[in-house]
């Protein structure tokens, strides 16, 4: 198979990012979905690495090491779950003519799906994305930050064609259809598949 181009999806947890990564697999794309094994190679300690009283988001293309990250972006093709949607603007930098995709679903639908996944549940990945480990306990922060990001993702890649929306809630022939545009894949794409639809 031909050496492909990088593609991020940069849409936030809860978004179908799983459903997406099968598709991306089934596809013949080398694919890394693994939150906790891109904090250890990206050298972003732990999950339970947390202080929940302290409100402190991060900015990680400010502090992370860039050798780690061109290290880690060599080995696959397709990346998804986090930190990647932190980083669209350092990865649209770092590894030009790559493609990108913005998974997104109605707020409400996101918010619910994450509480019943997470719960009161801390993690450091959530605590850097929201500067709160913790989502029941602030359901309106991870709200704004959720909405902000996907209206920023769409503002910073306007009007170029590196960038597609994905709305996990569209019917599966849609996103299929779309993806199959997008990423060039012809007639014998696979079907997209619904995977953890919780």
């Amino acid at each position: 198979m031909k050496n492909k181009e990088k593609i991020f999806n940069i849409g936030f947890h809860k978004t179908g990012t799983t459903s997406l990564t099968h598709f991306m697999k089934a596809n013949g794309y080398k694919s890394l979905h693994s939150t906790a094994y891109s904090m250890s190679r990206l050298n972003l300690g732990s999950q339970t690495d947390i202080n929940e009283n302290t409100f402190e988001p991060v900015n990680l293309a400010n502090i992370l090491d860039k050798t780690l990250l061109r290290d880690l972006v060599e080995e696959y093709d397709f990346f998804s779950d986090n930190p990647w949607p932190l980083l669209y603007g350092l990865l649209d930098q770092s590894f030009p003519n790559s493609k990108f995709i913005l998974t997104r679903r109605h707020t409400n639908s996101w918010v619910n799906s994450l509480i019943k996944y997470s719960g009161t549940q801390n993690t450091r990945m959530r605590q850097i994305i929201y500067g709160y480990g913790n989502p029941a306990n602030h359901v309106t922060h991870y709200r704004k930050t959720y909405i902000r990001h996907n209206k920023d993702v769409v503002a910073y890649f306007s009007n170029r064609k590196d960038l597609l929306v994905v709305d996990i809630e569209d019917d599966d022939s849609v996103i299929a259809d779309s993806l199959t545009r997008f990423l060039g894949l012809g007639k014998n794409r696979t079907p997209f598949p619904t995977s953890n639809k919780a």
